[in-house]
């Protein structure tokens, strides 16, 4: 009986949640402020949106195919690459808006398969811990919510002393394998 796996889980979930809301947060941002652009701000909020409601409906069938860690890990690297693409391609070559659109649109992609394969490993992990699954599912949605809640806030206090492209580049340094 051992608990580490299940704490494991726990801070990877923390870190992926609060690295979205990192994400979230400073490309809007960063497109204002390197666009003054209103409309291509609201366009880059629509394409990080859209392909999570799109693999929130196919993510079960992603993860029956690679496994739970598999897609924990694959979802995280894939993220963490686009995320990590934006400013370092800004700062090179440029970023016209059509990469852009591309980049967040395949980085939030994996977003919900990477969660649903973290939820469905959590009953094994609960059990090898010798815990509830009552205990294991609160401890996994309290944790949750709270990097949800936090991770705004946080957000905004990065990008004030930052900027956004210095949070896309930290938020994309907190990807990794050993993050699932």
């Amino acid at each position: 009986m051992t608990r580490v796996p299940l704490a494991a889980l726990l801070a990877a979930n923390v870190i992926s949640i609060t690295g979205n809301r990192l994400t979230q947060l400073a490309i809007p941002w960063f497109v204002l402020q390197t666009t003054g652009s209103v409309a291509k701000t609201g366009l880059v909020g629509f394409f990080s949106l859209l392909p999570f409601v799109i693999s929130s409906a196919l993510g079960g069938v992603i993860v029956d195919r690679l496994g739970y860690r598999r897609a924990s890990i694959v979802s995280d690297l894939a993220s963490g690459s686009s995320v990590l693409l934006v400013p370092i391609l800004y700062h090179t070559v440029g970023l016209p808006l059509a990469a852009l659109l591309g980049l967040v649109f395949a980085g939030a992609l994996l977003d919900a398969p990477g969660q649903t394969a973290r939820e469905a490993i959590l009953p094994d992990l609960v059990e090898r811990a010798g815990t509830t699954l009552e205990r294991g599912t609160s401890l996994f949605d309290g944790v949750s919510r709270g990097a949800n809640m936090l991770g705004a806030p946080l957000a905004g206090a990065l990008i004030a002393v930052m900027g956004p492209a210095n949070v896309l580049i930290l938020d994309a340094a907190t990807f990794s394998p050993r993050r699932s």
